[in-house]
């Protein structure tokens, strides 16, 4: 939009706002009249929502997240602890591709602990 565009539309805005103050426009009519100008009640008021920060995503990663010194830090061996709990709780059973269940017509899974061997 070039600044004449910018101003004729601002005039236009201030137009229909004194119309509305002035009760010669009801509610329904300022918010089609400022639909037919491709504006939004929000952007009209200038209570539009602005977006302060942005932040990336990529997987599990936040850019621009909470700084290190906000985050609580854990001790090495509280961190492996947690880390490799999670990683026997999400892969301590084996699920059997292509065989079913008759109870439950689910896939079966079997314990690793019921088919690994300990050789020590």
């Amino acid at each position: 939009m070039s600044p004449r565009d910018d101003s004729a539309l601002a005039a236009q805005l201030a137009l229909l706002r004194s119309l509305r103050d002035k009760s010669r426009l009801t509610e329904d009519e300022y918010r089609a009249e400022l639909a037919a100008l491709g504006v939004s009640p929000d952007a009209a008021a200038g209570t539009a929502t602005q977006i302060g920060r942005q932040i990336k995503v990529a997987g599990n990663y936040y850019a621009g997240g909470p700084s290190p010194a906000s985050s609580p830090t854990l001790d090495a061996d509280t961190a492996l602890s947690r880390y490799l709990r999670h990683i026997i709780e999400a892969n301590r059973r084996l699920q059997l591709q292509g065989i079913r269940s008759t109870a439950d017509a689910g896939l079966v899974s079997i314990e690793l602990e019921e088919i690994i061997l300990h050789l020590g």
